[in-house]
């Protein structure tokens, strides 16, 4: 049971690839996220960015109250939610919650999971919805982790890292997306500009 859990985690990551009847077998090439915006933390060498290699957590509609109802403008009343968790470098994990106004993007709920788990959501958002991303602002704090996130990111309970808020427009009053980043205590540098 344990052998089998700790394989299916590997085929989640993609660091393995399953096959029935077969085996299971290490990948050659896992691919990652290309040219992400939020997550760009610092090789040792200076010299770009580490990998980010995202899992689709959560793609799904939702009313539940939250800070983005604030942002999200003009808001049709269900918005969109998309959580993944994303491998920096198979180093440590940053949770990330995106949110999304229904009445304008709902065709993102009709995409394959996996079409969604590793895309730059503002590319696809581009070609999909014929959109470019113009402003993004970001805000930083420090907050405690929420529980189930602390779990995910396999971080100790009630650890407190970095809230990145970043809410994403295209023009100067379309509001495309706000996006919550959980980022857990890491030696990295972060490049936020």
């Amino acid at each position: 049971g344990t052998v089998q859990r700790a394989l299916r985690s590997l085929a989640d990551e993609g660091l393995v690839v399953r096959s029935q009847g077969s085996g299971t077998f290490v990948t050659r090439h896992r691919t990652g996220m290309e040219a992400p915006w939020h997550c760009r933390f610092l090789k040792e060498e200076g010299a770009g960015f580490l990998p980010v290699y995202p899992k689709l957590v959560l793609c799904e509609r939702t009313t539940a109250p939250g800070k983005w109802t604030e942002f999200l403008t003009p808001f049709s009343g269900t918005a969109i939610q998309l959580d993944r968790r994303l491998s920096i470098g198979d180093e440590f994990y940053v949770y990330s919650k995106l949110y999304m106004d229904e009445g304008r993007f709902a065709r993102m709920l009709k995409l394959p999971a996996k079409q969604i788990k590793a895309a730059n959501l503002k590319t696809l958002i581009q070609s999909i919805f014929q959109l470019t991303i113009t402003q993004i602002s970001q805000c930083l704090t420090f907050t405690v982790f929420p529980a189930e996130i602390a779990k995910i990111t396999n971080v100790a309970p009630n650890s407190t890292g970095i809230l990145m808020e970043c809410l994403a427009k295209a023009g100067p009053n379309l509001v495309v997306y706000f996006q919550e980043l959980y980022i857990p205590p890491n030696g990295r540098r972060l490049v936020v500009s």
